[in-house]
């Protein structure tokens, strides 16, 4: 038997399970436009205890469990290493038209290749019972591909994965559009999100909004001078890229939901653009930074530091513009 949930192309690309959670939004679809309205606006990030890395999140990576329009199911790691029940806990998720976010070990999935370690999050969107193979996708460098595990693979790789990251996935997250909730955009949590998205503080472990901002830049700059750097300045400029994405899906909602003036909808065309082109060529210097292994100095990550400013001020005035505009 074959299980296939339909798919579309993420709407973002940052991390696996954000791609995979947009996975199955249609953007055309009035759905759609409720659940990235009401979600992902707000920025998050940690650090983690154990290994005092900072990550950079959007903030719903942590609640994906309470959005509405969508339906979760969460199976806790323990369950799924119960030999052939963790497999059969997969399938039957699929046929009730879940997709599914699972943890894995990736040295034994042969997608990874040979020399592939540590712990990892696979999307799996479908299962060929008779060929006893997931439907996956994940990245290949920048392109979010299909390929397919099989069962014994996958089995074997939830009954060995260790959890390293507390506060990241490791449990299976199960999700799909819940057809029954109104697609009506609640927009005073429109308005609550973009409110939460000013703030400012942020303590030595966690930061919202801004703050969340802040703090990556803090511990980011504490990092040891290498060829490496760049790639952790390359995850803040990409999720700043993709969040302005969602932006701007956000703005061509409000030019059909809201009555506005034409003067209105210009200047929201302009604080757009400009966060564009901003989030833009901070995103292409690191980039360029990245594959060049270029060593970001303490000039270079000043020069960073004060486009990261500018790209923080052009997302404050994108945020009290739908503020605004929804009231």
């Amino acid at each position: 038997m074959l299980i296939k949930k339909k798919i579309y192309e993420p709407m973002i690309i940052t991390i696996p399970d954000d791609a995979a959670f947009f996975s199955i939004l249609n953007p055309a679809e009035k759905a759609t436009e409720k659940v990235v309205m009401e979600n992902y606006i707000n920025f998050y990030c940690y650090k983690d205890s154990g290994t005092d890395i900072s990550f950079f999140r959007f903030e719903d990576f942590l609640k994906r469990g309470n959005i509405e329009g969508m339906d979760s199911c969460f199976v806790p790691l323990g369950m799924l290493q119960r030999g052939q029940s963790g497999i059969d806990i997969l399938v039957e998720l699929l046929m009730e038209e879940y997709v599914i976010s699972v943890p894995i070990m990736k040295e034994y999935i042969k997608f990874y290749g040979s020399s592939a370690e540590g712990t990892h999050v696979v999307f799996v969107y479908g299962a060929d019972t008779f060929q006893k193979t997931f439907l996956c996708k994940d990245f290949a460098g920048h392109a979010f591909v299909e390929f397919t595990v099989s069962f014994e693979e996958m089995q074997n790789s939830l009954l060995n994965y260790n959890i390293c990251c507390p506060k990241e996935q490791n449990n299976l997250n199960a999700f799909r559009i819940n057809e029954k909730v109104s697609p009506d955009i609640e927009y005073a949590k429109v308005y609550s999100e973009f409110h939460k998205l000013c703030q400012d503080f942020s303590s030595r472990r966690a930061g919202y909004g801004m703050g969340a901002i802040d703090l990556y830049l803090r511990e980011v700059r504490g990092y040891p001078q290498n060829t490496e750097l760049a790639g952790s300045w390359y995850v803040l400029a990409n999720y700043l890229r993709e969040a302005t994405k969602l932006m701007n899906y956000r703005y061509r909602i409000l030019e059909k939901e809201i009555p506005m003036t034409r003067e209105g909808l210009t200047e929201g065309e302009k604080i757009l653009r400009k966060l564009e082109q901003d989030t833009d060529m901070l995103f292409f210097k690191i980039a360029r930074m990245k594959r060049k292994r270029i060593i970001v100095d303490s000039d270079i990550a000043d020069s960073l530091t004060g486009t990261v400013e500018i790209c923080k001020e052009d997302f404050r005035r994108v945020a009290d513009y739908f503020c605004r505009i929804v009231c």
